[in-house]
């Protein structure tokens, strides 16, 4: 290919450049590859540069240059009455069950679909980018400004071009009246979720993690608050900003939990949506299951630290001691390879908020 000329007399020369380009920092537009040659008038890029996957500021747009052959982004549906949200890293390999789902849904509103992409290294932009066809107003944010699930929430919701937006991940599945049964709520509603069960997508491995107690079909804390599980969410974008977003400092646990507080302390409730049906997936690893409920353990230690001023009293050592004493003769000796497994998960757990309250110099829940 035949060189062009560098846009600054400081840059190295190069052939061509494929971006993404975000207008006005929400959205992308329909234009997506260039040459430095053929730049829309108007366009100020301060830097561009071949590096994969970096995001580069002008005045006007966001850079981001992408991997791979010349992509097309679909602009976001004129008449998208909601937004849904999937917070990604390295999925590559489920989210298309999840993609499938959305494009079966039933008597669903027109709607986006915003994958936000927390800085994966497979092959997602890939595996995307082959649902443009089928999935009308599929879309790749990026989401790696920092680490973790908040975080790429976060810049979904940012991302989203409708006032009623939802939320679900990307390893699960939504049932097929998951879009329809959340946005008909938003009518009446602020925060929504709906149910969530665990055998269709992880066989064995749903009889080895624990499930929360439920209130009226929604989760509930300690002192009685009800909340939606992160992976079956619905909002408006107004509570969203006005709770202040999901707080990003959280490890991967109990996020939700803090939202749906902070939100209870500004007047908000969640309402149940019996047809919004999640199927959840549990890691069918144990290591796997082992570490998503040590951070789930880190969260509530972090949860209970930022609420325990005025809602929560924490264990004295010696309860503390004394709860642990009991777990461990819990231990199914006689019992069955689930038994123990399960028994495990409770361990990892406790680990974790022992292991976070400590660094946060606080008491253990």
């Amino acid at each position: 290919m035949q060189r062009r000329q560098s846009l600054f007399s400081s840059q190295r020369e190069f052939d061509a450049v494929l971006v993404g380009v975000g207008v006005g920092a929400t959205r992308p537009s329909g234009v997506e590859f260039t040459t430095p040659g053929a730049l829309s008038p108007g366009f100020t890029v301060k830097a561009i540069a071949g590096s994969t996957g970096h995001m580069y500021q002008s005045s006007q747009h966001d850079w981001t240059v992408l991997k791979g052959r010349r992509r097309r982004v679909p602009d976001v549906p004129d008449d998208a009455q909601c937004s849904v949200v999937i917070p990604t890293y390295n999925a590559a390999h489920v989210i298309g069950e999840q993609l499938a789902a959305l494009r079966d849904q039933v008597d669903a509103p027109p709607f986006e679909v915003v994958v936000a992409d927390n800085g994966s290294t497979d092959d997602l932009y890939a595996v995307v980018d082959r649902w443009r066809d089928s999935l009308p107003g599929v879309r790749i944010v990026d989401a790696s400004r920092g680490r973790g699930v908040s975080v790429a929430r976060n810049a979904g919701m940012e991302n989203a071009s409708s006032d009623r937006i939802l939320i679900c991940d990307a390893d699960d599945r939504v049932s097929e009246s998951w879009v329809s049964a959340l946005s008909e709520a938003l009518n009446e509603h602020h925060l929504v979720s709906g149910p969530v069960e665990t055998t269709a997508l992880s066989g064995a491995s749903a009889a080895w993690v624990p499930i929360a107690e439920r209130t009226d079909g929604l989760f509930e804390t300690w002192s009685g608050r009800t909340y939606g599980i992160g992976c079956n969410l619905g909002m408006r974008r107004g509570v969203w900003q006005e709770v202040g977003g999901f707080d990003e400092t959280y490890p991967a646990g109990a996020e939700e939990i803090d939202f749906a507080w902070r939100a209870w302390d500004l007047g908000y409730r969640f309402a149940y949506v019996p047809d919004a049906l999640i199927h959840y997936r549990i890691r069918t690893d144990l290591r796997g299951v082992l570490r998503q409920q040590f951070n789930s353990g880190r969260g509530t230690a972090t949860l209970y630290a930022k609420v325990r001023p005025t809602e929560v009293v924490p264990k004295s050592v010696l309860r503390r001691i004394h709860h642990e004493l009991l777990l461990l003769r819990r231990f199914p000796i006689r019992g069955t390879g689930d038994d123990r497994r399960r028994w495990l998960t409770l361990m990892a757990f406790e680990a974790g908020k022992v292991v976070e309250a400590r660094r946060l110099g606080s008491p253990a829940p």
